[in-house]
């Protein structure tokens, strides 16, 4: 259940990323994002173009159009290393059972258990004290956070511009932004905090992560006739 007012404006504006009247390749590239992450969740490795296109029925030169950095990590090969869910280290950990990955940003931590229907454990650290926070997430809440006090930061696209934006460079323009904190007053005071970030309880983040998962969830299962990619 949305709980606060900027929770429901966040909400409706994550819609931004989604809606159906946003740019098919934009759609496309959130599609692919979700398939991406099954795939390296399922295997713990870097995912080829070869997998990507069987798994949304492409070729891989119609998916090599879709993955091209700064939109996607890449390695050295091609093969798509981070895409939301990473291979490379940031501040954020992941664990899913045994496995460890890494994740763009704090809410991103908190949407991917729900977008793979996986529970997992966030290992992040406070930019603004040090302290050390733990959250545990399955697909459905919350259930345990460490300390309890902690809020999460997140930057959400305005308008279709800066969605656009978003789509191309998807680090910079929101994942940078995206931390978490052990308080409200820890945010606050972080002078590196963006100026039009929304602070939000882990509760409310966590909710906001879910619905997250639910749009991208939405796109991974249209009809392939609505996903044709334009060379």
């Amino acid at each position: 259940m949305v709980t606060s007012k900027t929770l429901q404006g966040a909400v409706k504006a994550l819609r931004l990323l989604t809606d159906v009247g946003q740019p098919q390749e934009q759609r496309d590239w959130l599609r692919l994002a979700v398939h991406g992450m099954r795939l390296q969740a399922a295997s713990g490795q870097p995912v080829t173009r070869q997998q990507l296109a069987a798994a949304i029925h492409a070729s891989p030169d119609e998916i090599g159009t879709l993955l091209q950095p700064p939109a996607v990590e890449l390695d050295a090969q091609g093969h798509l290393i981070g895409l939301g869910l990473s291979l490379s280290p940031t501040p954020h950990q992941l664990h899913l059972g045994k496995q460890r990955f890494y994740t763009w940003c704090a809410l991103d931590a908190l949407a991917i258990p729900a977008i793979l229907g996986r529970e997992g454990t966030v290992v992040s650290h406070c930019p603004a004290t040090g302290k050390a926070i733990h959250v545990q997430v399955s697909p459905e809440r919350l259930l345990d956070l460490e300390p309890s006090s902690t809020v999460v930061s997140a930057v959400i696209p305005e308008d279709e511009a800066s969605a656009r934006a978003a789509a191309c460079d998807p680090r910079a323009a929101l994942c940078h932004h995206g931390h978490f904190f052990a308080s409200r007053g820890a945010a606050a005071r972080w002078p590196s905090l963006h100026p039009g970030a929304v602070i939000l309880p882990a509760e409310e983040a966590a909710e906001l992560g879910r619905e997250l998962a639910r749009q991208f969830q939405a796109l991974a299962q249209e009809p392939d006739e609505y996903h044709q990619y334009s060379i």
